[in-house]
């Protein structure tokens, strides 16, 4: 997200690398090791990603990447219709589905206790 807002500023030159070595070096992170495409491969615990397919912030596209690198056993993606990144409404609509993902987990959790 942060590399997509800065190529707004490509028409300076090194102004882009500038800006995004001195941010890793505030931060103490590299970007690619913070990413979330890197993030979500180590994720080991049962994790909903719900994304609103009419997001104006943050692309569709990014949760269909996150959900195509993710590990399988441990990532469900969850898309809502209409749903922007704000749509609480929209996203209460399909309560049962979050839900359903809850309560499937936490009984796998007992049963490994």
């Amino acid at each position: 997200m942060m590399q997509r807002h800065l190529r707004k500023l490509q028409a300076v030159p090194g102004l882009v690398k500038g800006i995004s070595s001195y941010v890793q070096w505030v931060i103490g992170h590299k970007f690619d090791d913070i990413a979330p495409s890197t993030s979500v491969t180590k994720i080991k615990v049962p994790t909903l990603l719900v994304h609103g397919d009419a997001d104006k912030v943050i692309p569709l596209d990014d949760h269909h990447m996150l959900c195509n690198v993710a590990k399988k056993e441990h990532i469900e993606c969850l898309q809502i219709p209409d749903a922007n990144h704000d749509s609480i409404d929209k996203i209460e609509q399909h309560f049962s589905s979050i839900n359903e993902f809850i309560e499937r987990h936490l009984k796998t959790s007992k049963q490994t206790s």
